[in-house]
């Protein structure tokens, strides 16, 4: 999803933060739902994290589209998906009515920030779990209770600029398929200036990649996380194998550090994207960017979705990261609340999709053509939608300590690549300090 990227804080920040979850802990412990409000035809506050002109402007205009057509209360929409502002208010009492998760709805959900849906959701004619797919379910489940509801998620796959292929005088229709031949490629592709400063880059596999960072992991059969029972396995052979490819990757093309200067030099405005990396693993979302910023990039998308370390291992048909939406604890209007996410999860959500291009978190969704994108952009809009489906899909369910999670992952992977640890001991002081984590965030869950 567009501006669905993890926040990444500082240690600080995630000092201040902790503080104010283990506050909302013994805070909220016990809270449920306040019920119905009394108030007749209140009006709710509903933050979603667009805040730009396109995006936030569409989800905007749906929520207009809901106060015209379902009468009975107004939703005020906010364009705020800070997550910390967030947690400040609900410890302050006075929280949003509705809430767009950006991220983290485990461990907003363990430390006490957003309500329990169970009940709800029993009751709902409109909301059934079956209606949406597993994998995104779940990542709004926690020990047998329902903290959200999936609104739109991200498939990934391998992009690349078919122009840039013919130019080094590759097919410009045949992406590589293994990471040898990622490698080859990207000899053939990268150009430096007298200097030996890089001015197009074949593919790094940190570079474009935004959520889906843990992507050569997932190649390489192996996971950060045992989602099943909720442990960390950050440690294991294969994540370290595959961090090694990134160490190893990053001493062939010059460098980390040269690697992420010339990164820098166009990250600020990240539509130049296709025009500057001839590969990159990108989410769906980024095709709507590519028609609205770069509608001259020739671009292909790779149907197996990213590219398998050699023929031995079976190709992935897509990872999944999303978006969605919940209850704040010690909101105003808890069943008007709901009404409305029933809506925007169905209705509103299927809107969103024609106008915007994202991918819709229920399966009945799918075949939903994005009228806003063009061709070919509509075409390959088709192959993202048929990665959800796809029998080795790899979903990010979230934990309890995903704030510290995302932003201690980047420091370990950014140390290891820069050669001042090993991959394995990057990944086991990773472990360590998530494993901390854990520990102090479950001790206060009272679900």
């Amino acid at each position: 999803m567009m501006y669905s990227r993890p926040r990444h804080f500082t240690i600080g920040e995630l000092a201040t933060l902790f503080i104010v979850l283990l506050t909302l802990a013994s805070t909220l412990a016990g809270c449920g739902s306040s019920g119905s409000s009394t108030t007749t035809n209140p009006t709710l506050t509903y933050w979603h994290l667009w805040t730009d002109k396109f995006y936030g402007g569409i989800q905007d205009d749906l929520v207009h589209t809901f106060n015209k057509t379902q009468p009975g209360f107004t939703v005020n929409p906010q364009r705020q998906g800070d997550t910390s502002k967030f947690l400040s208010t609900v410890s302050a009492g006075n929280p949003p009515d509705v809430y767009m998760v950006p991220t983290g709805p485990i461990q907003l959900a363990v430390q006490g920030a957003l309500m329990p849906l169970d009940n709800y959701v029993k009751d709902s004619k409109v909301i059934k779990q079956s209606d949406f797919w597993p994998g995104a379910w779940a990542t709004c489940t926690y020990h047998g209770h329902i903290y959200c509801i999936p609104y739109v998620y991200d498939s990934f796959a391998l992009f690349w600029n078919k122009d840039l292929f013919k130019a080094a005088g590759l097919d410009p229709n045949k992406p590589p398929t293994t990471w040898a031949e990622l490698e080859t490629y990207t000899q053939k592709l990268t150009k430096r200036d007298s200097k030996g400063a890089i001015t197009q880059l074949g593919f790094a596999p940190w570079i474009g990649s935004t959520s889906a960072a843990e992507w050569p992991m997932w190649a390489d059969g192996s996971q950060m996380w045992n989602y099943q029972t909720g442990t960390p396995t950050m440690d294991q052979a294969g994540n370290a194998a595959a961090l090694q490819w990134e160490v190893d990757w990053a001493k062939k093309f010059g460098g980390y550090d040269q690697l992420q200067r010339f990164n820098s030099s166009f990250s600020g405005n990240t539509n130049f994207l296709g025009q500057k990396v001839a590969m990159w693993v990108g989410e769906s979302y980024y095709l709507s960017s590519l028609q609205q910023f770069e509608p001259n990039v020739n671009f292909g998308v790779a149907s197996f979705g990213v590219p398998r370390p050699d023929a031995s291992h079976p190709y992935i048909n897509g990872s999944v990261d999303g978006n969605m939406l919940a209850i704040p604890t010690g909101s105003k209007h808890p069943d008007q609340a709901w009404k409305f996410i029933e809506w925007n999860a169905t209705t509103g959500v299927r809107d969103w999709v024609t106008r915007e291009g994202d991918l819709s978190a229920r399966k009945a969704d799918i075949t939903v053509q994005p009228t806003v994108l063009k061709e070919p952009y509509r075409s390959d809009y088709k192959i993202f939608a048929d990665l959800l489906r796809g029998s080795n899909i790899f979903y990010n369910q979230g934990s309890p300590v995903d704030l510290y999670y995302y932003t201690e992952r980047d420091n370990q992977f950014d140390l290891a690549r820069r050669g001042a640890k090993s991959p394995e001991q990057a990944l086991k002081d990773l472990q360590t300090g998530v494993q901390a984590q854990l520990t102090k965030a479950l001790a206060h869950y009272h679900g």
